[in-house]
């Protein structure tokens, strides 16, 4: 297949056109800064695609022909002050992207098959013990309404000939990123422990089957609409925590109060993104057949830190 990317620079987005070179598959990446001569530009200014290699820039023309879209690019969420300038470049970084890659689609004489776009578990906002399945509805606060819009952007693109579908990825666990990017410093320094209670849920995910999901949705036509991307065995953080300490062989006796945590990085961020407790199940996708590789935290975690 013919497949274009956006977010190819990203942590999921480097390892899913690995993955999908091996297979055979010719890919195209879409980017906003320093493009290479075979990058599409995504122009913010002017909202559309630009040709590669163009000067001063052609916009990408309906000869260019893709089966193929896959949108992983945003501004990265991480643990930090979320003021009004940072939610600017969360939002918009996310919206205008979908939206560029969707008009292009709705102009495109020869369109793609299917259109796969990011969002997060943050749909389901801070939701304490009770499960969460694509049926849920969506949660309070700033992610909530960021995947929200993020999603409908997304869907609105939806045709009999474009499928598409909104993957609600959880925290993902891979070797070089995600989750042991942020948390292994912290053990490594004897200063890892539970955050908070440690009683709220983390929805996971290992990278490998976040690449397999991807592939297999964009190769499954009875995938559509908004599709949880994580493991069947979400975890606590106090839970998650220990099985990384017992990994590691490093201790995890540091607790990090809640108060402590507003104080560092604002109540929103700690309220909806490190303190959020989100028990959510991949029902769809599991129903449509597909398979986890690494259905638990310990093996995943044992993979990604080949221990």
């Amino acid at each position: 297949m013919r497949v274009l990317i956006s977010g190819s620079r990203g942590f999921i987005g480097e390892a899913l056109v690995i993955r999908l070179l091996e297979e055979g598959h010719e890919v195209t990446r879409a980017v906003h800064t320093n493009p290479d001569k075979n990058d599409i530009v995504i122009d913010y200014d002017k909202g559309v695609l630009l040709t590669p290699g163009s000067d001063p820039g052609d916009r990408l023309s309906g000869e260019h022909h893709f089966d193929a879209i896959i949108n992983l690019a945003g501004e990265p969420i991480t643990a930090s002050r979320w003021d009004s300038h940072k939610q600017a470049k969360l939002y918009d970084s996310r919206i205008n992207t979908t939206g560029i890659l969707g008009n292009w689609i709705q102009d495109a004489p020869d369109k793609p098959s299917v259109f796969i776009s990011g969002s997060a578990v943050g749909y389901y906002g801070s939701r304490q013990d009770e499960i969460l399945t694509e049926s849920s509805g969506k949660g309070d606060g700033f992610l909530a309404d960021l995947c929200d819009d993020w999603e409908k952007k997304a869907l609105s693109f939806n045709t009999e000939t474009t499928r598409v579908v909104a993957i609600r990825t959880g925290v993902v666990i891979g070797k070089e990123g995600g989750l042991l990017k942020s948390v292994l410093p912290m053990f490594k320094n004897g200063v890892a422990g539970k955050l908070g209670s440690g009683q709220q849920w983390m929805s996971w995910i290992s990278l490998d089957d976040t690449i397999r999901a991807i592939m297999f949705i964009m190769e499954n036509e009875a995938v559509s609409a908004s599709v949880n991307l994580t493991a069947p065995e979400p975890v606590r953080n106090a839970d998650m925590t220990q099985t990384l300490a017992h990994l590691l062989h490093k201790p995890a006796h540091i607790h990090m109060p809640q108060l402590a945590l507003e104080l560092a990085m604002g109540k929103r961020t700690a309220s909806e993104f490190v303190l959020a407790s989100q028990r959510v199940l991949p029902k769809a996708i599991t129903e449509a057949g597909f398979e986890f590789q690494y259905p638990d935290v310990e093996t995943a975690l044992s993979h990604a830190l080949q221990v």
